[in-house]
């Protein structure tokens, strides 16, 4: 595998489109994992890539995105609200699935059934920011400030 790390610009699907194409021209079977977040759903070059994806046809490309309705600068709903995604990702020709992010089973059933897709396939991995960290799930603190205070600590060896 290629593991590619690209922050929240929204560059790993486009990375990605290029992989699942060069698979698919070589006559691979293979499948291609892009890992988004919500936030970087706010990318114009996010919506160029889908679109292109789904007009070549792309179904060994699985792009999954955690859902937790923050992302850096905050909190979703209040920096551009995106209920609306989910829709436009299945309009321009996507299978669109749903999962609970922290319940193995659940992303594995949504995996399986989008590696037997005929067409690009996105799941959109419902998560709770901070899980299993009482103190700072659903917090606004920044993902990049330092977090661990002793609360924190409690939660971890609990």
């Amino acid at each position: 595998g290629v593991d590619m790390s690209t922050g929240s610009l929204g560059q790993g699907i486009s990375f990605g489109i290029g992989i699942a194409s060069w698979i698919k021209f070589k006559g691979g079977r293979g499948k291609v994992y892009v890992l988004m977040g919500d936030g970087e759903q706010d990318e114009g070059q996010v919506w160029e890539a889908i679109t292109h994806a789904a007009i070549l046809k792309l179904n060994n490309l699985i792009v999954i995105i955690d859902w937790n309705g923050f992302q850096l600068d905050g909190r979703v709903d209040e920096i551009k609200p995106k209920h609306y995604l989910p829709f436009i990702w299945r309009a321009v020709g996507w299978k669109v699935l749903w999962c609970d992010g922290h319940d193995l089973v659940s992303i594995i059933t949504a995996i399986n059934e989008a590696i037997e897709s005929d067409k690009p396939t996105v799941i959109f991995a419902k998560t709770i920011r901070g899980y299993g960290v009482k103190s700072i799930e659903n917090s606004d603190k920044q993902a990049i400030e330092e977090l661990i205070d002793e609360d924190d600590t409690n939660d971890r060896n609990a």
